[in-house]
Formats: C-alpha cells, sequence, structure tokens
C-alpha cells in the first residue's frame, strides 16, 4: 500500500490498474499495510478505496502493519 500512496492523483488509476489485473488473473488480491491510509492526509485515498472496494466482485484481503 505504501507504494500506491504517492498521491491521490496517482492512486486511483493504479488501484484500478490493481482491480483489473486481480480480476483478469481470477486472483485474490492482497493490500497489506492498509494502516498507511489511517491519517488526516491519506483519508480521500481511504475514501476512494472503500468506495471501490464496496463494488469490486471478487475478494481481497486487507491487513495492516502490526
Amino acid at each position: 500500500m505504501r507504494r500506491l500512496v504517492t498521491s491521490i492523483a496517482d492512486f486511483e488509476p493504479n488501484l484500478q490498474v490493481l482491480w483489473r489485473e486481480a480480476q483478469f488473473q481470477n486472483a485474490l488480491l492482497n493490500l497489506e499495510n492498509l494502516d498507511v491510509l489511517h491519517s488526516h492526509e491519506q483519508a480521500i485515498a481511504y475514501e476512494y478505496l472503500l468506495s471501490t472496494l464496496a463494488d469490486y466482485p471478487s475478494v481481497a484481503k486487507l491487513t495492516r502493519e502490526e
């Protein structure tokens, strides 16, 4: 997740590519370090992730750093 969150302008298209590739590969999408998005600066990215995840037609695993 850290690599995706360089800017919101990059985050949205990169996340869309991940969704599409996971669907194409019929794979489980594993998003690690989700806690990176739990900050005031990343609120827009977090909201975007949640809104797109609600429409994601397959399985996604979300994990956070321990």
